[in-house]
């Protein structure tokens, strides 16, 4: 996986990573997406059965419950079977445990073309937002360089526009 400060090669140029934590954009991951569990608001409630505990404060004795119970009926629904909707649900809440762990974070991913020396040419560049750095899932880390190789091809096209104007 690249990070920050990482150089790569696209199409015969030199690109630098940049990775910043994208603070702005992105919230916690079951917040505006559609999970097969929900997530609860903090509370000193008890665990209910067919609850998990995601996430704990022992400042405040309050903790966030993954609703399992809910998250295997709706992966039933979906189309899968008991032991498959089972798995499912288990997956979707160890991704969410890992990011309240702060094992991945969302990230800002910036590409930027370097010079001949190695050094960024700061004003050809191109970013994107709410790109999930950390989790090391196949196919996360398959996103991650598809995000940087789309990112690449972004600057070499500005940079192709701007000859062009120029020439």
């Amino acid at each position: 996986m690249h990070s920050d400060g990482d150089t790569f090669e696209y199409a015969g140029h030199s690109f630098c990573v940049g990775i910043e934590p994208d603070d702005w954009t992105c919230g916690a991951p079951w917040e505006g997406q559609d999970l097969l569990g929900d997530v609860s608001e903090w509370t000193r409630d008890p665990k209910a059965p067919g609850q998990m505990v995601l996430n704990g404060d022992s400042r405040w004795n309050s903790r966030q419950f993954y609703e399992f119970q809910s998250a295997v009926k709706n992966a039933r629904s979906g189309g899968l079977s008991g032991s498959d909707a089972d798995k499912a649900a288990r997956e979707e809440f160890a991704y969410l445990r890992r990011w309240c762990l702060g094992e991945w974070h969302y990230a800002v991913v910036t590409v930027t073309l370097c010079d001949d020396y190695g050094d960024p040419i700061e004003d050809l560049q191109d970013s994107c937002g709410g790109v999930e750095y950390g989790n090391v899932t196949p196919s996360c880390q398959w996103d991650i360089e598809h995000i940087l190789d789309s990112l690449a091809q972004e600057v070499l096209a500005n940079l192709e526009c701007r000859l062009k104007r120029g020439a």
